[in-house]
């Protein structure tokens, strides 16, 4: 009897044994499976990334606009494509495919699970002037000090002096940077990188757009009652939305900015003068030179309120100039793009603290006569700009990377 309960007993633990070694031999391939899953998705991810990278540098380097290429990185298979959004974007999509093992899978779909990663990168070829803060043909000897601030992108056709500064935008030049900031000598940051070698000229043939618009916004009105002038021109803006115009030696009127600039733009083949509080968007082109004779703000400040949708834009064929007056004498507060086809700059005789939020853009950059500056950014110009304000044509620029 108890050599027959003896061996029941010797059966019965070799079974579970025999059981628990099954058990166990299935979670350690179940185990292998999901490790090897994840591994092969990393090598997956790789290879999209790679993919994603090689479809760039033909973006970058070659200026493609539309191909399509396989890259096989075994076990994995990317496909690449890039193609047109438009006439001026570029979208590059990497999609990595692979297959691997996994037991459960396997048993229901009777093939193995296909594992895909996908990547994408859209480029512009115009980028807004807006997106600089400084953008300049010559700097002539300016230098980057410190306490020096730049909110957003940086650029010059020509040798830019950083000692120091901080820059949160990125940081390009043609000729070269000085001191160069991977050498000693130098405490400035570069939080968004720099790079040199880049041509970008002045996009001043694109002022032309504003002739245009203005003459087919004016329609058959006669000149200088609309939004095209060949008389001097003075717009005084109120928080209204109204703004007081004067034309020449005549009778100032009140008129709605809406009404004399139904598409955003006002142009006069003579000098302009800009004061007052802007209720509207609005692009300002002189010919000659813009005259800036007081306080410019916005009805909404966008420093404290970023839905403000007011923006002015001020255009001009020679300088953009501080007028040297009593409203300006004691210090001025500027909100404003400005491009200049030569410079921004203030008439002798002035002083005080020039606040200025937005962005420049000039041929030559000088220290502002007479005033201490305080420089902002209107951080709304990153994806935002006064209507028709030139854009920089040809120069690729990183709009939005997914993966």
């Amino acid at each position: 009897m108890l050599g027959k309960g003896a061996l029941i007993y010797v059966v019965g633990v070799a079974m579970l044994f025999s059981f628990y070694t099954v058990k166990m031999n299935k979670f350690a391939v179940q185990t292998s499976d999901h490790f090897l899953a994840q591994y092969i998705g990393t090598l997956n991810h790789e290879s999209a990334m790679s993919g994603m990278n090689m479809g760039i540098n033909e973006v970058w380097a070659n200026n493609t606009t539309n191909a399509t290429f396989m890259v096989i990185q075994p076990p994995c298979t990317t496909n690449v494509t890039i193609s047109p959004l438009g006439s001026d974007t570029v979208i590059v999509k990497a999609i990595a495919r692979t297959r691997v093992y996994d037991a459960d899978y396997y048993a229901v779909h009777s093939t193995r699970q296909q594992i895909l990663d996908s990547s994408f990168a859209i480029f512009t070829s115009k980028t807004p002037l807006t997106a600089f803060c400084y953008f300049t043909n010559k700097d002539y000897g300016q230098k980057w000090e410190a306490g020096d601030t730049a909110w957003a992108a940086v650029h010059t056709n020509h040798l830019l002096h950083a000692k120091d500064g901080v820059f949160y935008g990125k940081v390009t030049a043609l000729k070269n940077i000085a001191p160069k900031p991977t050498a000693g000598g130098t405490d400035a940051e570069y939080h968004a990188g720099w790079e040199v070698g880049i041509n970008s000229p002045l996009p001043t043939a694109s002022l032309a757009t504003l002739h245009w618009v203005a003459i087919l916004s004016n329609g058959l009105n006669p000149m200088n009652s609309k939004c095209l002038y060949d008389s001097e021109l003075k717009l005084h803006f109120l928080a209204n939305g109204n703004v007081v115009r004067t034309v020449g030696a005549g009778v100032p009127d009140t008129v709605a900015l809406a009404t004399i600039a139904p598409h955003g733009v006002i142009v006069s083949s003579e000098n302009i003068r800009v004061s007052g509080v802007v209720n509207g968007q609005i692009t300002i082109h002189s010919n000659k030179t813009v005259y800036i004779d007081g306080d410019l703000t916005y009805a909404n400040d966008p420093l404290t309120d970023p839905l403000s949708d007011d923006i002015i834009g001020l255009t001009a064929d020679v300088d953009v100039l501080i007028t040297n007056n009593a409203a300006n004498s004691d210090g001025v507060t500027i909100y404003a793009a400005i491009f200049a086809v030569r410079e921004f700059q203030s008439q002798a005789g002035n002083s005080g603290v020039l606040r200025f939020v937005g962005s420049i853009a000039q041929d030559y950059r000088t220290t502002i006569v007479g005033y201490t500056r305080w420089t902002g950014y209107d951080p709304r110009f990153r994806t935002m700009s006064p209507p028709y304000y030139p854009k920089i044509n040809g120069v690729l620029r990183l709009v939005t990377w997914w993966e």
